[in-house]
């Protein structure tokens, strides 16, 4: 196995791990502490109404651990997951051109800037908490936390649709060749 190969595969399972600990181990102490309630990030979108009870909902533990653990890994997902999307990318894609290959870059570079921007925007709006936040913050938060679910879901689907073209492309072309 190559070292590109092998660090694709390091990049998948630390990727999983973070998903996994975000899902079993601070999404339901979050989950409880905020009396039911999803955590910002895994919203598409919400208002100033929503955020507020949110936040007033969200019990002392609950924001030491949303601003702790779970912004510490939140923080590192989404370098990981754009690192991930650039190596599959160059290894296995066969553009001919390097704009396609560059729109996929740019486009794995955008997927961690809006996470990162909605990290810090949604940081900003725990800080402030329920009885300071402006409408103002929640709309520039919640609409980054759309900017980043579109981006990831269009990156990803382009990335496996290109990666499966390219696969039936190499499939083809053994079968033609036997």
């Amino acid at each position: 196995m190559s070292a590109r190969r092998a660090s694709l595969w390091v990049l998948g399972a630390l990727i999983l791990v973070m998903i996994a600990i975000m899902k079993l181990v601070t999404g339901p102490i979050l989950l409880e502490a905020a009396e039911g309630q999803r955590i910002f990030d895994a919203r598409f979108g919400y208002s100033y109404e929503e955020a507020r009870a949110y936040l007033k909902a969200l019990d002392p533990h609950g924001l030491r651990v949303y601003l702790g653990p779970q912004r510490q890994i939140d923080t590192i997902f989404p370098v990981l997951m754009a690192l991930f999307v650039i190596g599959l990318t160059l290894r296995s894609i066969n553009i001919a051109s390097w704009g396609s290959r560059g729109a996929f870059i740019l486009g794995a570079v955008a997927m961690a800037g809006f996470d990162l921007l909605e990290n810090a925007r949604v940081a900003d709006m725990l800080v402030s908490g329920a009885m300071i936040i402006t409408p103002e913050q929640v709309a520039a938060a919640s609409t980054v936390t759309i900017f980043k679910f579109i981006t990831y879901g269009v990156v990803l689907t382009c990335l496996v649709l290109s990666i499966a073209v390219e696969h039936w492309k190499d499939r083809t072309a053994k079968a033609g060749a036997a």
